[in-house]
């Protein structure tokens, strides 16, 4: 893991490079940020600089948490099979998994409206409107239930999977693959009223509003880049690459 204060100028790795432990998700808020990998939880209190390996009472330890969200005030941990929840930034986890699937693996977690939802890597979506009491799996619609990203931008949801973005308008009740020919999505992030999409090889790409007509977005990449990955941060946004990170900035 690697971080920035001066938003890209300089890095600073803060975990070694030959370490067996391989960050799967990662979430932030205050001055505190959890990092889920295959083998249980890591907390820093000090924005990244330190680290140590927590052990929550609720959750085995040397669980893989695969995906992490803050919904409102509300830390999520999906895993396989099972998602869990924490209302005290953490340090206890309630089971809330009814209705999940035991051979789903939780690979994105996101709220729209009253309702949240859970990407898994085969099984499609799953929702809840009872704060995980108990879920529903919603993939009328959804003909590659391979999902490896859920971003919700207002009402509209997007579905990431292996076989290109679906689209629903009614928070999953109906998926309809995304019609503007747009192939090889990696990820998608949200900046305001926009949709930026990372490609396989073909760099970033650009929505605006509710149009699903993308125009490039890669000027100053390399041709033919991969992007694995978006963030958005102070006006800018950076794109994870084979080739490292890349930053544009947006403006106000």
């Amino acid at each position: 893991m690697f971080l920035t204060t001066d938003n890209g100028a300089n890095w600073t790795q803060i975990s070694s490079a030959d370490t067996d432990i391989d960050i799967q998700s990662i979430v932030m808020w205050n001055n505190n940020i959890l990092a889920g990998t295959w083998n249980g939880l890591y907390q820093s209190t000090s924005g990244g600089t330190n680290w140590n390996a927590v052990t929550p009472t609720g959750i085995p330890a040397d669980t893989a948490i695969r995906s992490l969200a803050m919904i409102d005030t509300t830390l999520f941990a999906g895993t396989v099979g099972d998602i869990y929840k924490s209302s005290d930034n953490g340090n206890t986890w309630t089971e809330v998994k009814s209705g999940i699937s035991a051979t789903a693996t939780i690979t994105s977690l996101v709220a729209s409206g009253n309702a949240i939802l859970a990407g898994s890597d085969s099984l499609g979506v799953f929702a809840t409107t009872n704060g995980g009491t108990s879920w529903t799996a919603i993939n009328s619609g959804l003909t590659d239930t391979h999902v490896t990203q859920l971003v919700a931008m207002g009402t509209r949801l997007f579905a990431v999977t292996l076989g290109g973005v679906f689209v629903s308008d009614n928070i999953g009740a109906s998926w309809t693959v995304d019609s503007s020919g747009l192939n090889n999505v990696n990820c998608l992030l949200v900046v305001n009223n926009q949709l930026l999409a990372g490609t396989d090889d073909s760099g970033v790409y650009l929505s605006v509003g509710s149009s699903e007509t993308w125009t490039s977005f890669s000027s100053g990449l390399p041709a033919s880049t991969r992007v694995g990955s978006l963030a958005a941060s102070n006006n800018s946004v950076f794109a994870g690459t084979d080739s490292g990170v890349w930053r544009v900035s947006c403006g106000t």
